[in-house]
Parts: structure tokens; sequence; C-alpha cells
């Protein structure tokens, strides 16, 4: 009978070192992770791994299990590319903005979620999470276990708190041994998963993400966010780039105008004098009052409208939308 790797899902082998889901053959009748799992968790080392499902195979797999799905989101990918996947979803559903300890406490949670959901047209129910907070843990549980269900699929985007959710339930509230994995990294669930907690049956399925080529471990552990969601903001003048970590960059045509970013502070940023020479370079007209959407990666608000020049090393991703946070959405 087949066994899979409780870390990633994966089915466990031990013919190729090659392949997801090794396991020596001395180990493979006591493991309960692969190779790659059982070093992430213990060593945390880090493999980058890609996904072999596609963002539509993941959806249409969910389907099949007719569960109701809580879809988890946090600010950094809060876009048109990952509501595109929770308007997709026909049956019950809620949207849960994860994360929540990382907003400022000047931050009103409620105008966020009024602002989201008059951005996005959410009609369904809006619930917060912090992985930190214990009574948010527990209320999210509650209404998992208040209404009923038999079984509730886990869906949303790759890194931003299904699996540290299921572990924190684990831990909190059932006081059970946590196995499944965590990290920085995208793509560490593989598969879907299934576990019984106190008889709700939870699948947690592998995360949505923007399948580019972002093979920098570096950049990629840059990007999630570990403290609280400080505005950083840049003047800009016109003959200058704003560089993103050896990334991306900006350069706009306004004599002087700033931009304030909304993301990890772990990101490095410079101002350079020189055309970086990136992969894909894009003409952009940002209007007043504007976010500059980088899915995955962060925001840029632009209270003065200019023409920009993103410029990036990968496969660029970007969005224009009404601002999140601008004017006086962004205090209590």
């Amino acid at each position: 009978m087949s066994r899979i790797c409780l870390g990633c899902g994966v089915t466990l082998q031990s013919d190729d070192p090659q392949k997801k889901g090794y396991v020596v053959f001395e180990k493979f009748d006591e493991a309960i992770y692969c190779k790659r799992c059982y070093r992430l968790k213990h060593y945390h080392e880090i493999k980058m791994e890609d996904l072999e499902l596609s963002n539509e195979e993941i959806l249409k797999r969910s389907c099949k299990y007719q569960a109701p799905v809580y879809f988890f989101c946090d600010l950094i990918n809060l876009s048109d590319f990952s509501m595109q996947y929770y308007n997709s979803i026909k049956g019950e559903k809620c949207f849960v903005l994860t994360k929540c300890d990382l907003f400022s406490y000047t931050i009103s949670l409620d105008r966020v979620i009024e602002r989201i959901r008059k951005i996005y047209h959410i009609k369904e129910e809006i619930l917060l999470l912090s992985n930190k907070n214990k009574e948010m843990i527990i209320t999210l549980w509650n209404h998992v276990l208040h209404s009923h269900y038999k079984s509730v699929m886990f869906l949303g985007m790759t890194n931003v708190g299904k699996s540290s959710f299921l572990n924190q339930i684990h831990q909190t509230v059932l006081g059970s041994e946590i196995k499944s994995l965590i990290s920085e990294m995208p793509n560490t669930t593989q598969e879907f998963l299934e576990c019984d907690l106190n008889g709700v049956k939870v699948i947690d399925a592998p995360g949505f993400n923007y399948q580019r080529d972002i093979s920098s471990y570096a950049f990629s552990k840059h990007v999630v966010p570990k403290k609280y969601f400080r505005p950083i903001t840049f003047p800009m003048k016109d003959n200058t780039y704003l560089l993103l970590d050896d990334y991306l960059a900006i350069k706009q045509d306004k004599k002087k105008n700033s931009t304030t970013f909304y993301g990890s502070n772990s990101l490095i940023f410079k101002r350079i004098y020189h055309n970086p020479q990136f992969k894909e370079t894009r003409s952009l007209s940002i209007p007043d009052n504007t976010d500059l959407v980088i899915p995955g990666v962060g925001f840029f608000y632009f209270k003065r409208g200019c023409n920009i020049l993103l410029s990036s090393q990968d496969s660029l991703y970007y969005e224009i939308r009404n601002s999140l946070f601008g004017g006086h959405y962004d205090t209590n």
C-alpha cells in the first residue's frame, strides 16, 4: 500500500534519489517524511522544488472534493490574480485574511476588510487570522466546528499560512504533535494532504503560485514578511531607478515624486543611476491614488500619478488597483 509524506504529500518511494518522495531503503518502513522534508524539518535545509500541478489542476482537483472552502490569502498576495481562483470556487466558501499580526497597530482591520470587500467585490464572510494570535486561531477553528462540516478544504496562495494554521490547531487546540511542514519557500506542500481533526476531515491543498522563474533562495526568503508591515516612503527623481533586492526596478518621469512600499522589510532597496538591463521592461501609466501591485512581492502606493518603467529579472506580472491604504484608509 502506498504511503505519502506527511510534509509535502508526495508518495514515498525508495527507488530513485532524483525523484520526489525519496527515502533511503533502510528507513522506508518507519519513514513519515521524504528525505527533502525530513532535512527541511530537522536541519532547515532548503531545496527549491517546482510544483508539478498547475494552478488550474489544483482548482480542478479541489472541486472534486465538494467540500466547503476556506480560502487563505495574505496582504502580499492579495490581487486580481489570486482573486480569480477565489471567484472560481462555486460552492460554499469564505475568505481568510492571514498574517494579521504583521499589520501595524495603527491600521484599522475593520477598514482593511471594508476596503478589500469593496475593491474585490467579496460578498462572503471575511475572517481574520494570525498564527501568532491564539484567540484568532481558536475563533477560526470554532467557525469550522460550529458550521458542522464533515470535511473542509484549505485552499489559497502559496506561503500564506495554511499549513501553519494546521500546526497551530494541532498544538494550541488539540495538544498533539505537529507534523505539517512550514517554511519561507514556495511549494512546500506538493500534493493534497488529508487529516482528521476531531472528526473533521481537513484537506490541505498545494498553494496557487505565480509560476514564474524565481530560483533565488535569498529573494524567496526576503520576500516573506517577518515583522510589521512598516510602510517605507521613497523620494523619487526622474533620472533614478529604485532597485528592489536586485530583482525589480522602477523609474518614474516626474522631477519630484514619491512612492510608499508595503511588503517585507527584509527586502533591500537601492537608488541607482543606470538602467539595470533586466530581462523584461514595461511602460505603465499610474493614476493618482493608485497601488502598483507585484503579487507575491508587495505593492507600491502612488499618491501622485506618473509614467513609469517597470523592469524585472523574471517574467513580470503586475496589477494596478485603487489604493488599498492610501488616504484615510491607512489608520484608525
